[in-house]
């Protein structure tokens, strides 16, 4: 539920947060806790302060020789796939401290471990192995 934050104190030891325009019987834990961002979710007078922009995607992703040869070689692969990693990692989901750096990360996609290497505005998929 998107609910409109109304303060949040602290007692002792314990936090506490004031929420108005859920349907929940005083004391309900709250359990998961996300900002309200414009670009995702759909609330005409809304504010926010958190991400009031979306994200920027012009990153340009491209596959390695190795990346390409494990793709033509899968069998079976689920539709779309490339476009579905293009579209991942232009959202760059690796940590915002590492983008300037030669690191290799990985992530799960389907049965997939896919590796990639960011530099900048631009990515390169270094490696896609089934698990």
């Amino acid at each position: 539920s998107v609910v409109t934050l109304k303060g949040v104190t602290q007692k002792s030891k314990q936090w506490f947060i004031e929420v108005d325009g859920v349907d929940l019987i005083d004391g309900t834990p709250i359990l998961d806790i996300k900002p309200y961002l414009p670009y995702a979710d759909s609330l005409p007078n809304a504010t926010a302060e958190y991400a009031p922009e979306p994200p920027v995607t012009d990153v340009t992703v491209s596959f390695s020789e190795q990346a390409l040869g494990q793709l033509s070689a899968l069998v079976d692969p689920p539709p779309n796939l490339v476009e579905l990693i293009c579209q991942v990692l232009a959202q760059q989901p690796q940590p915002a401290f590492h983008q300037e750096s030669d690191r290799i990360y990985g992530m799960k996609l389907y049965h997939y471990n896919i590796q990639w290497q960011q530099r900048g505005r631009s990515c390169v998929v270094i490696d896609l192995r089934l698990l």
